[in-house]
């Protein structure tokens, strides 16, 4: 994906890679470079609906934290995950939502509302490893 001069968050990404290196770079030297095009498109896929470009914009430019990181990037206490390990934490997450016996009382609401269920066109983009 090319990088627009002026992308929010491209800046912004930049900006926080910048603050990382000088305050903290233990933290900066975990981030990931870009995810692989492929299973950004392969997670897509699977959504069945476009990504936000906002996400597929900061996929562009990292693929989060090492796999198994425990160091917080996102308040207070989220790693960002590799998009494989996000693409199977989704798979994961399905899963275990399909196991869960539905009925009518309790459906889901609109979007923004509270659900009972794993939702589909969610896709987790970090962990807290507490499950």
């Amino acid at each position: 994906m090319l990088e627009c001069v002026g992308d929010p968050i491209s800046v912004d990404w930049r900006r926080i890679i910048g603050w990382l290196n000088g305050h903290v770079p233990v933290i900066a030297a975990l981030v990931r470079s870009p995810a692989d095009a492929g299973t950004v498109e392969a997670i897509a896929g699977d959504v069945g609906v476009a990504l936000p470009a906002d996400l597929c914009r900061w996929w562009a430019l990292t693929d989060g934290f090492p796999a198994g990181a425990v160091e917080a990037l996102i308040p207070w206490i989220h790693v960002p995950l590799p998009t494989v390990d996000a693409r199977e934490e989704r798979r994961h997450l399905l899963a275990v939502s399909a196991s869960v016996p539905r009925s009518e009382e309790g459906m889901d609401a609109e979007a923004g509302g509270f659900s009972h269920w794993y939702q589909p066109a969610f896709v987790p983009i970090s962990t807290d490893h507490c499950g």
